[in-house]
């Protein structure tokens, strides 16, 4: 029996909370929750005894809903590398998937970055962590900048200062 149409798989999970995982063989995975479980539906029937051939065609998703989607470059049949729009550096333009499920991804280099915050630095640092507070924190409370000779402490905050009496020195 015709039950949903999902994307060509290399593993399916079906889990006990009612979602179904698809690591997809090509394109992005899928995790879908089951809305039903196809018994009110009006489509053909067949078993492996059967001779008769059973013809289908794809619809819209009855008993499935997509809750998430992770975003898969698998396979890039083609790649291309150059600044094409302008950026001062370059992109990467990948081909991606197969079939009706392909794409066209451009990758760019680094992250984007918002600058919260600035201050002056006395030299150039060997390493920089941020630090939590306690294990439970949400967020990091601390900065440690270390330098060959010294290591500074920055508190982050609503403002980003240096501190004396962090526990860390």
């Amino acid at each position: 029996k015709y039950f949903d149409t999902c994307p060509v798989s290399t593993a399916m999970c079906v889990l006990k909370t009612g979602y179904l995982f698809v690591a997809a063989e090509f394109g992005n995975h899928y995790l879908f929750t089951f809305k039903g479980i196809g018994d009110n539906d009006d489509t053909a029937e067949s078993d492996k005894h059967s001779m008769d051939t059973i013809y289908f065609s794809p619809r819209q998703l009855k008993n499935l809903q997509n809750t998430d989607e992770m975003y898969s470059l698998s396979p890039i049949v083609k790649m291309h590398v150059q600044d094409l729009i302008g950026e001062e550096t370059a992109q990467i333009y990948c081909a991606c998937g197969r079939g009706p499920r392909s794409t066209l991804r451009i990758l760019r280099h680094g992250l984007s970055v918002t600058e919260m915050a600035q201050s002056d630095i006395p030299g150039n640092p060997n390493a920089v962590w941020s630090v939590k507070r306690g294990m439970d924190d949400e967020y990091d409370k601390y900065i440690v900048v270390s330098f060959v000779n010294a290591t500074m402490v920055l508190s982050i905050g609503e403002t980003v200062e240096e501190v004396s009496n962090s526990g860390f020195l």
